[in-house]
């Protein structure tokens, strides 16, 4: 009677063990796999805060060009309207045609070089909605990331077990990723608001 006891109670302690050992491997299976997504959205994210800063550079290059080019605008333009007055007051006849004709010259010049400018602003103000959009996927994948990180400490709570500072501390993840956002908000995202107020601007003109 007693070894049948003894053999009774060495298959509740398998069984304890088996249903221990499964608890184990599923918060190791829900570990592994918050790790891999939180590794993967911060790569995501440090990539996309690379594509911002680039993006950035180029649209602040881009305003400059664009300035550049309408001061050279504005001075061609004065040019041609100082030409064109001399060649009105030419004469008549001959000189008369010819001056319409170094005229028509002039304006269509002038006509090149608007259409250029405006071509530049239009590749400016596309380049510009696409720094937003990228800069809203980046908000998105950081919003993301912290909300897979609370799914695992929420995971790990109703399994009983406090969350892990080993192999992955969510809470300093967590923090580092608060940490970039700050960062971006007094740095990285100022020249693009600039620029993006000096495209609207040469937009509507």
């Amino acid at each position: 009677g007693g070894g049948g006891g003894g053999a009774a109670g060495g298959g509740v302690d398998d069984e304890e063990r088996e249903m221990f050992e499964a608890r184990l491997r599923t918060l190791q299976s829900a570990i592994d796999a918050a790790e891999s997504r939180c590794a993967s959205l911060d790569a995501e994210r440090a990539s996309l805060k690379r594509q911002l800063k680039l993006r950035n550079a180029k649209i602040i290059t881009m305003q400059q060009e664009l300035d550049s080019a309408t001061d050279q605008l504005t001075r061609e333009q004065g040019g041609y309207r100082k030409d064109l007055v001399k060649l009105t007051a030419s004469g008549s006849g001959e000189k008369s045609s010819t001056a319409k004709k170094a005229a028509e010259l002039l304006r269509a010049d002038a006509d090149e070089v608007e259409a250029r400018l405006r071509d530049k602003v239009s590749r400016l103000a596309s380049d510009l909605e696409v720094n937003v959009r990228v800069a809203e996927v980046c908000r998105t994948a950081v919003e993301q990331f912290r909300a897979h990180t609370e799914i695992l400490e929420a995971r790990l709570e109703s399994l009983g077990v406090e969350p892990p500072e080993c192999p992955v501390d969510v809470k300093q993840l967590a923090a580092d990723v608060a940490e970039g956002e700050s960062d971006d908000e007094a740095g990285g995202d100022a020249p693009r608001g600039r620029g993006a107020g000096g495209a609207g601007g040469a937009g509507v003109g």
